[in-house]
């Protein structure tokens, strides 16, 4: 939900007359802003005029006057969401990930709370558009500094994506604020105080899906690294609204197709991946990678955060800001001086083996969640990772797996069973290609 620009080398341009700088807008004031259509990302647009309702520490926050009447956000629920941003978000996510430039001089984000979000495909809830961050000469759908953009109560479905509850909107957009303010962070620190290049979609996606966790943390008064279980993970619905998400994500790279619980994709994970975007056409839903990149940024953390100088928060602005010429995998691993393939496959095997045996080694645990406890709760085995179960007899199975993902088979028998051979093979019986970096992992459970 942000745009992706792995090239962008473009020098900002200076700010134009008229456009929000140095001291912020009053309340009431009137600001014209450009919403990007995502068909022809810069060239494409709507034009919203919007009214300033609140001017916070850290964020203006101004709404579309098109906006739906029926179940608007009133200007104190607004003011509720400026102030976690002032209290809660800004100071954990600039912690953890690096200040934000202020391209625009008011020191401060722009939140534009719009019914042109609504109209997104896909359901978004909310993004951030690189373009902001360029001259209008090169983008011509630039606001010309640090925006991002919400959706809105639609109770009506005026934007004919499906209607949006108010209820739905006030529970959601504290974690939302988390999310999307890590993407200006990411956006800005790469391409404007940098002049690097764009995480890629994983990356970023997976890594603003942390800062709800660890926002959460802050106003909850919870700590990384305590095994926590289903009990925290959706205590009283606050912890729902920035946990439970996370696991929901994860869910759905297991296979869960939501709405209901009904639903699964028969061919998850192995058809899904860690390295994915809301473009890529998978058997899974289009965010599902969300909840598997979050899954592997939290057990790196969790597994290297300890040791690295300035713990986990100074790994992950590291993660943005040390390499800026890289992306994705070779990112990581200038990050960590470790083999990704390998890291890959540990992790993919964490996802399975935590919670499930008592005191399992570091390379296959994950220290601030139980994860076979908190996917417990769900109490449907569409959201649980399952894999196919085979004996020690013969079997033969045929399996197709995208990359950045795993295909998982368990083996079990009751009581004595014979030795046994495994045998990996291509779909014509030759062995793997190298070029496809197979890994072949094994944990006893028992």
């Amino acid at each position: 939900n942000l745009l992706d620009r792995p090239n962008a080398r473009q020098q900002i341009a200076a700010r134009r007359a008229g456009d929000i700088s140095a001291a912020p807008p009053n309340v009431g004031d009137t600001i014209r802003f450009r919403i990007t259509s995502f068909s022809t990302p810069c060239n494409s647009f709507t034009e919203a005029l919007t009214r300033v309702k609140v001017v916070g520490q850290r964020g203006i926050w101004v709404t579309d006057i098109n906006n739906p009447a029926t179940d608007s956000l009133t200007t104190a629920e607004i003011q509720g969401y400026s102030d976690t941003l002032d209290t809660h978000v800004y100071a954990r996510d600039t912690t953890y990930f690096g200040a934000p430039s202020d391209l625009d001089n008011n020191q401060r984000i722009i939140i534009v709370l719009s019914i042109e979000v609504n109209k997104i495909p896909l359901g978004v809830a909310g993004f951030v558009f690189g373009g902001d961050l360029f001259s209008r000469s090169s983008c011509a759908s630039s606001n010309l500094g640090e925006v991002f953009y919400s959706h809105v109560p639609d109770p009506g479905n005026v934007a004919g994506t499906g209607a949006r509850s108010k209820s739905s909107i006030l529970f959601q957009m504290p974690s939302l604020i988390a999310h999307e303010f890590t993407h200006n962070i990411q956006q800005s620190r790469r391409l404007v105080l940098a002049n690097g290049q764009t995480m890629t979609s994983w990356e970023a996606e997976g890594q603003a899906s942390l800062a709800e966790e660890v926002v959460g943390h802050s106003v909850l008064g919870n700590t990384t690294g305590q095994n926590y279980g289903a009990s925290v993970a959706f205590a009283s619905g606050l912890g729902a609204r920035w946990y439970g998400g996370r696991f929901q994500d994860l869910a759905m790279y297991y296979g869960w197709l939501p709405p209901g619980t009904s639903n699964k994709a028969a061919d998850a994970p192995e058809m899904c991946t860690l390295f994915g975007s809301t473009s890529l056409t998978t058997s899974c839903d289009p965010f599902a990678f969300y909840g598997a990149s979050w899954s592997f940024q939290r057990y790196v953390s969790d597994r290297f955060g300890p040791s690295y100088p300035g713990g986990e928060a100074a790994l992950h602005r590291d993660w943005i800001s040390k390499n800026v010429g890289l992306r994705g995998v070779p990112n990581v691993a200038a990050l960590l001086g470790v083999n990704v393939d390998s890291l890959f496959a540990q992790w993919a095997a964490t996802l399975y083996v935590d919670g499930r045996v008592a005191s399992p080694p570091s390379p296959v645990s994950m220290s601030s969640w139980d994860l076979f406890n908190v996917f417990g709760a769900f109490g449907n085995d569409n959201l649980r990772l399952v894999p196919p179960n085979r004996t020690f007899v013969d079997f033969s199975d045929s399996r197709s797996m995208r990359g950045g993902s795993t295909a998982y088979t368990r083996l079990s028998a009751a009581g004595a069973r014979p030795a046994m051979a495994l045998r990996v093979r291509d779909g014509s019986d030759n062995p793997l290609a190298t070029t496809l970096k197979p890994q072949l992992w094994i944990v006893r459970l028992q």
